[in-house]
């Protein structure tokens, strides 16, 4: 791409420089002279343009290139006495082509020899200085540092970007194939745990609630269905499927994740305070929605071991309901913010899978709403942002 945008440029250039030199007052021999060194000029461009679709062009080529540039230039402005007019910008536009050079110090060498050459040749031949000469040869230096400059900072970006987006890719690559794998073995695991479940429930009608053996049982139910949802975010994650969306009730959806954190609210003393969305519907699956929505409560209780507060309440933005989980809990330092819907990354050491809020996200997301989270750091609580668009 870039070699085609040098291209058009040196076309471009060559065109201005033959309509400069048709407008001037040149003799015939000069005209022949400008004619002659452009049509070269324009196909030594056309080789370079074809050379560089199928091989890398040398650093030291691409360099002497942009002399060709500065020779087509000053060749015209000879030929045609044009160092004395304002034409002398034509050198500006040499300058600031370098800009497509890959090394900053070919900026600066192709843009120092431009002035060089102005200079040379705009000077008139007696002793006397000239400020306005040197005013424009000032000004084509500036230019010189400036594009450098410019091109230099572009080519870090560029270069950031590239390593980013590379380093990304890798990661995403090493996920998908330990994905894969983990598909198939949580796929499997599923079945005896639910074989699990049902035989506990099967032994716990048949021993009776005042039997002994009833809290054990509990508690590997407990286990097992844990067990369970872990392997479900799983089996989630690693296989992302199209929700169908429809028109629901938001405050239904919420009373629904409600419902199944609740125990675990209990468990640690947490007090879940909810004012509902009255009247909200959004477009989106309730299961999903409902699971986005507990997972994010279910994060807040956990982050309130020794008890606290959880309020859920809304505010509407234009067409946007947005729902704000605001907790009194253990709070997330600020450099760990932007890592929390990561996946597998987790605060809370060997207990968590780090799957949670990465699951919320991509579910809010196919929802086309927005998902933040905020924390003013460690003991100050974190509060959680979800938007979704409003539907009729």
């Amino acid at each position: 791409m870039q070699a085609r945008y040098l291209l058009y440029f040196r076309l471009l250039l060559a065109a201005t420089l033959g309509l400069y030199a048709a407008h001037s007052q040149g003799g015939a021999s000069a005209r022949v002279l400008i004619e002659t060194g452009l049509a070269a000029y324009a196909l030594t461009a056309l080789m370079l343009w074809r050379f560089g679709r199928s091989a890398r062009i040398p650093e030291a080529v691409q360099l002497a290139s942009f002399f060709v540039d500065v020779a087509a230039t000053t060749l015209t402005l000879y030929a045609t006495t044009g160092f004395h007019s304002e034409f002398y910008v034509a050198y500006f536009l040499v300058i600031l082509s370098t800009c497509f050079l890959e090394k900053i110090e070919f900026s600066f060498i192709v843009g120092l020899v431009a002035c060089f050459v102005y200079a040379y040749f705009a000077f008139p031949a007696s002793n006397r200085f000239d400020v306005l000469y040197a005013l424009r040869t000032s000004l084509l230096l500036v230019t010189a540092f400036f594009s450098a400059y410019v091109a230099d900072r572009a080519r870090q970006i560029e270069k950031k970007a590239v390593e980013r987006e590379a380093g990304h890719l890798a990661w995403m690559q090493r996920l998908a194939t330990v994905g894969r794998a983990m598909a198939a073995v949580l796929h499997e695991a599923k079945t005896p745990l639910s074989t699990i479940m049902l035989s506990v429930e099967q032994a716990r009608e048949l021993a009776g609630e005042g039997r002994p053996v009833g809290p054990f049982l509990g508690t590997i139910y407990a286990e097992a269905e844990k067990t369970l949802a872990i392997l479900g975010d799983f089996l989630d994650f690693s296989r992302p499927q199209d929700l169908e969306l429809t028109s629901i009730d938001l405050a239904s959806a919420l009373k629904r994740a409600v419902a199944t954190i609740a125990p675990h609210a209990k468990n640690r003393d947490v007090l879940v305070a909810v004012e509902p969305p009255a009247g909200a519907r959004v477009m989106g699956s309730k299961r999903h929605l409902a699971q986005a929505l507990a997972n994010v409560m279910l994060n807040a209780v956990e982050a309130m071991p020794k008890g606290g507060r959880l309020d859920v309440r809304s505010r509407r933005e234009g067409s946007w309901i947005v729902l704000i989980f605001s907790d009194t809990g253990m709070g997330v330092a600020s450099s760990q913010l932007k890592r929390l819907s990561e996946p597998f990354f987790t605060t809370k050491g060997s207990e968590g899978t780090g799957l949670g809020l990465t699951i919320t996200r991509w579910i809010v997301e196919k929802h086309s709403g927005r998902f933040s989270i905020m924390s003013e750091g460690p003991g100050q609580g974190a509060t959680v942002e979800i938007g979704l668009p409003l539907t009729a």
